[in-house]
């Protein structure tokens, strides 16, 4: 990333002939301003031979090409499904629908988490579910996560929901989105994941904020925020 406001800065590392040096492929025009910046950064991580070329193609071309990496995230289905088992043991096995506020009116949460996704549009976007303690914020967001996984028709989210409570407050969001989707933490899977969320294939979701909140202090507070935000601000809840 050229600067941390510009999220569209990326590109792919790829081995070139037959294993003797690296190209950088970008569709953005201004890596070519800041090579030698960029090239100190790979040097940094002992690849010395870095070639950059810009090609035509656009952020949309890139992002079809990410889409089959979807397919390797698919061990986030099981822990929702196992989540989602856990919660309806505590409620009989009963799910009673639930109603949030949103734009100011009251609507059935499934059906508003539904269109929050579809309206997401090609931005920035975090969604942030409140409530009381034990009203079914968790309940509702693995039922949905469970529903989405399930659905194969349109453009349904992928979502990789992650449990916070007794996560430490190191937490790192990536590894733990990993651990999640049963990948190995690999510099490779970090990208694919990066990919994934910025392009919208795959959601992250935190659940339990306000739980680990409880076991940390005021000023550590906004530093977990932002680890998670860092995140989720390309496209989360």
């Amino acid at each position: 990333r050229l600067s941390e406001d510009r999220l569209d800065d990326f590109g792919i590392l790829l081995r070139t002939g037959e294993g003797k040096g690296w190209t950088f492929r970008t569709p953005v025009d201004d890596f070519e301003t800041h090579w030698g910046r960029v090239q100190s950064g790979f040097a940094s991580f002992g690849l010395l031979d870095v070639k950059l070329d810009i090609v035509s193609e656009k952020p949309r071309d890139i992002a079809a090409a990410s889409r089959p990496f979807v397919d390797e995230f698919e061990g986030a289905k099981a822990v929702c499904e196992d989540l989602l088992q856990s919660r309806l043991l505590a409620v009989n096995g009963e799910f009673e629908r639930p109603t949030v506020k949103s734009n100011g009116e009251f609507a059935d949460a499934l059906d508003t988490l539904a269109q929050w996704w579809l309206n997401r549009g090609s931005g920035k976007h975090v969604g942030l579910l409140l409530g009381q303690f034990g009203s079914g914020k968790s309940t509702l967001l693995a039922k949905w996560a469970v529903e989405c996984w399930q659905q194969q028709q349109g453009d349904p989210a992928r979502p990789i929901l992650c449990n916070l409570a007794g996560v430490g407050v190191t937490v790192d969001a990536l590894k733990l989105l990993l651990d999640v989707a049963r990948l190995p933490d690999t510099t490779a899977n970090r990208a694919k994941l990066r990919l994934l969320i910025r392009f919208q294939f795959v959601l992250p979701i935190f659940d339990g904020f306000d739980e680990m909140a409880t076991r940390v202090i005021a000023g550590e507070l906004g530093p977990l925020l932002g680890r998670l935000l860092a995140v989720t601000l390309e496209g989360g809840v």
